[in-house]
């Protein structure tokens, strides 16, 4: 029960699937080597558990692991558009594209008023004394 309790232990840490445990049970491997080989972030040469298992397992019987088949997402069709209907929904309806507007005016920040003028205490005027 325990020893149970041990491989789902190393199934959750080391990622592994339920086909990595079988393969590192044939192995002869225990739960425990399985998690002490977990790479830290500071041996970035070492391979995730499952894919050492794999290959550890390809090496001794010679035959390839059953991984699950990969199925790339299906694209979904995009709706065809002409021209012209694209032109109108991205474009309001009476876009002129000939129609030329002058630039917005230049204002300058030294020109605007300050809005907080009024907070700011007047500077103290020295005395001559």
């Amino acid at each position: 029960m325990q020893h149970d309790a041990e491989w789902a232990r190393a199934k959750k840490l080391c990622r592994l699937s339920a086909e990595d445990v079988r393969m590192a049970k044939e192995l002869g491997f225990k739960p425990k080597s399985l998690i002490k080989n977990i790479p830290n972030r500071s041996q970035p040469w070492k391979a995730p558990v499952a894919a050492w298992v794999r290959h550890l397992y390809e090496k001794k019987t010679g035959k390839r692991a059953q991984a699950a088949p990969f199925k790339p997402p299906s694209p979904k069709p995009e709706p065809e558009l002409d021209f012209e209907s694209y032109f109108e929904s991205v474009f309001e309806p009476d876009f002129d594209p000939d129609f030329e507007s002058e630039p917005p005016e230049t204002v300058w920040l030294s020109e605007l008023e300050d809005p907080f003028d009024d907070r700011i205490p007047p500077a103290r005027q020295e005395t001559g004394e």
